[in-house]
């Protein structure tokens, strides 16, 4: 059986290395290589030399190079090279795993538009436990009703998190909107202190905490 080919976008990042240790450790894998983007200061240089990754392989910032020998491309970077990325994938008809999170309503419906196209598994959250979460979370918010019950979400990550509420925080969110049959957008509440005033029923809350 061939091994399935991967290349890994932000192969430097905090997950792009783990990911890319986890590959180079599976028989059933191929790791095709790692890109970043074309300023990062290790491009052009050797993955064991500048990381953690046990590869000779070079930093490259020629992402279509690396898509085009792959079979599947996983992304945990940032909205914005996702999107770059998925362009080349759909164009070279590649599979693509989506970690990154923080993306606007507007750059979700992108990603929906190419899954018309090419193979494309996103998740806020890539843990099974997290993601049987999410629907016990749906299912205890239609059980228990806005007029006696409460939401609020408060939610820790290490300080190199750029996002906030984080993209699992917000999908517990969305599962919780829609186990009350409403929408996120209009039960959240970011931020108290701009507006002086008791909580509203049906209110989803959330508190973030960066450190460590």
């Amino acid at each position: 059986m061939a091994k399935i080919k991967i290349a890994v976008a932000g192969c430097l990042g905090r997950m792009g290395q783990e990911i890319s240790k986890q590959i180079l450790q599976n028989e059933n894998l191929e790791f095709v290589g790692g890109f970043e983007h074309k300023k990062h200061k290790d491009i052009n240089k050797h993955l064991n030399k500048v990381s953690s990754i046990h590869s000779a392989k070079l930093v490259t910032a020629n992402a279509a190079q690396l898509i085009k020998v792959s079979n599947v491309i996983i992304d945990f970077t940032t909205p914005e090279s996702t999107l770059d990325n998925l362009k080349i994938a759909s164009a070279n008809k590649k599979a693509v795993v989506i970690g990154t999170t923080g993306m606007t309503d507007a750059q979700t419906k992108k990603v929906k538009s190419y899954s018309k196209k090419i193979p494309i598994l996103m998740s806020s959250n890539m843990s099974l436990g997290v993601n049987l979460l999410f629907n016990l979370v749906k299912q205890t918010a239609s059980a228990l009703k806005d007029t006696d019950y409460d939401i609020e979400i408060a939610e820790t990550h290490h300080k190199h998190k750029k996002d906030a509420p984080s993209g699992t925080a917000l999908s517990l969110g969305e599962h919780a909107a829609e186990g009350r049959k409403t929408k996120l957008n209009k039960s959240k509440v970011l931020d108290r202190t701009k507006k002086l005033s008791s909580r509203k029923k049906g209110d989803i809350g959330f508190s973030v905490t960066r450190g460590g």
